[in-house]
């Protein structure tokens, strides 16, 4: 539950909250079974999950609900792909404590991938080698070069 951690970091951060005033917890999982070689690794399942954080002593006088919305969702636009879930959107609900305080809750869904790739000390064993729990290996080209050919439509 690698986005759940890294989001909760990110919101402790930038609300600049107290570990204490934090919690988050997954509620359900569903694990998708995968299995598709990629190369280099293989994607094994997708892990969908619903998952709550609690901001306990939120101060929404000071700090505007707004502020945490934008900071929610811009993260979420640059660190995970939404518009695949179910569920694309999160929910977001107050209860008042008092004129500055609230209790806020978020409620939000997360589709993560998990692969497995060859490792020598890797404890499974798939086609002969010795493959490892891990995240997904981008390979990213440092230059690229296109060839191509037009046919001119006139003739």
């Amino acid at each position: 539950m690698q986005k759940l951690e890294a989001l909760t970091l990110y919101i402790t951060d930038k609300m600049d909250l107290s570990a204490e005033a934090i919690s988050a917890q997954v509620t359900s999982m569903v694990l998708k079974p995968k299995g598709r070689d990629e190369g280099n690794q293989v994607l094994l399942h997708s892990l969908c999950y619903q998952a709550t954080l609690n901001l306990i002593g939120f101060p929404y006088q000071a700090e505007e609900i707004a502020r945490f919305n934008a900071h929610l969702m811009t993260w979420l636009a640059d660190h995970d792909d939404r518009e695949a879930l179910d569920d694309a959107y999160p929910a977001i609900s107050l209860d008042l404590q008092d004129t500055q305080t609230a209790n806020l809750g978020l409620s939000l869904a997360f589709e993560e991938w998990v692969y497995i790739t060859s490792s020598a000390d890797g404890e499974l064993e798939y086609g002969g080698q010795n493959w490892s729990l891990s995240t997904a290996e981008m390979d990213l080209a440092l230059s690229a070069e296109v060839a191509a050919s037009l046919v001119s439509l006139a003739d």
